[in-house]
């Protein structure tokens, strides 16, 4: 049975305040520059607006099928911080991740280094990849690239999963923009491998990794997104490898938040991540083999209300779908502000949740939305039944 812990899960907040980017690239590459010298291994780095997190959990699989120990970086977790945290062939336990808590917290005060929340973790991460003695390190970029802690370290490979608006304050409104920034992940001389659907993207790519003489790898687009990343995991492991992509028959496993799927009593519920327009445009098209549903759940963090409105529409096409549609906010410093004036705004979703477990009848329930809202739809669930996600 899984335990939460919230006096080692509140523990990072407590020092470092709430996770927001807030980056100090060139200030704080002093904190990561040992681990250059003590990480001698294939390292790859995974950016991307959508799919990044999948691929990195794919490549995470195939490398464990090899026996190899693994350290996977992936942001932000769902229901615990231990998902963070995959060293070796597990997520680490509560009882070394505190451990090296305070250690890198002693080390960091040591040094008066200023580092936020998620440079704590990342500096933590490392910290406890050097101690395991990893084979591989696989990096998903938390949030555009060039700036991103994971972008101390030079990878030995790179991928660009897909590129949409998203986190637009900081990475500008273009597309243009969001891809300069992603691309600040690249190295000279260093694959990158790429799976865009629009035309300008590739072009763009091209033009930039030809200037800085970098290998550019295009994929086909696949319909099924999912499909397109295992596929890309593949492609990157061929290039740690050096061997051509694996075409064995290799069932990948349901990650946290990506068609992750519990039973309580008679109440069966779906969770997907979808927290874009694409991502619900992809989450839409994946749908059409599953379903319908009772009730669908819908909540995001903050982004321009008339996207949220789009979503809506987008997941509303399909009137036989859903039974249900219950668009709602969580708390969480980073949620999105009600919106006035929609029908179908839930304004107390636990409240419902709770009614329904309690009468025990049977329902299909999809929540989609931010990672954030499905952690807190998680965590009702946890405190009803611990033995949900055992």
């Amino acid at each position: 049975m899984q335990t939460l812990k919230p006096e080692i899960e509140d523990w990072p907040s407590q020092y470092f305040g709430r996770e927001k980017f807030s980056p100090k690239f060139v200030e704080n590459e002093v904190v990561f520059a040992p681990f250059k010298a003590k990480l001698k291994i294939p390292i790859i780095t995974i950016g991307g607006t959508n799919g990044k997190g999948e691929t990195a959990h794919n490549l995470k699989h195939l490398f464990l099928l090899e026996g190899k120990k693994v350290g996977l970086w992936t942001s932000p977790h769902v229901l615990s911080i231990r998902e963070r945290f995959f060293v070796g062939e597990e997520e680490v336990s509560y009882d070394d991740l505190l451990l090296q808590f305070r250690a890198s917290y002693e080390e960091i005060q040591k040094n008066k280094y200023n580092v936020s929340y998620y440079e704590f973790l990342f500096h933590v991460f490392l910290s406890l990849c050097v101690a395991k003695k990893v084979d591989v390190l696989i990096l998903e970029v938390g949030l555009g690239g060039r700036l991103d802690a994971v972008n101390y370290l030079n990878p030995n490979v790179t991928a660009i999963t897909s590129i949409s608006r998203d986190h637009q304050e900081f990475l500008g409104n273009s597309f243009r923009q969001i891809l300069l920034e992603k691309l600040g992940i690249t190295r000279p001389g260093v694959p990158l491998v790429t799976a865009f659907n629009l035309k300008f993207l590739r072009d763009l790519t091209r033009d930039y990794c030809q200037q800085n003489k970098i290998i550019n790898i295009e994929m086909h687009q696949e319909a099924d997104y999912s499909y397109q990343n295992q596929l890309m995991a593949r492609q990157l492991k061929a290039l740690i490898d050096e061997n051509p992509p694996s075409e064995e028959n290799i069932t990948f496993p349901c990650t946290k938040g990506r068609f992750e799927r519990v039973t309580i009593g008679r109440i069966n519920i779906t969770f997907v991540g979808a927290h874009n327009l694409e991502g619900m445009r992809k989450l839409a098209l994946r749908l059409k083999g599953h379903g319908p549903f009772d009730e669908l759940y819908l909540s995001f963090s903050k982004r321009p209300e008339e996207e949220i409105k789009n979503c809506i529409k987008i997941l509303g096409q399909d009137s036989s779908m859903f039974k249900d549609i219950f668009l709602t906010s969580f708390e969480h410093p980073k949620a999105a502000k009600k919106i006035a004036g929609l029908s179908s705004y839930l304004e107390n979703w636990k409240e419902n949740l709770e009614q329904g477990l309690k009468r025990k009848e049977r329902k299909d329930i999809l929540v989609t939305g931010s990672y954030y809202f499905i952690g807190e739809f998680q965590k009702v669930l946890f405190n009803y039944d611990a033995n949900t996600f055992s």
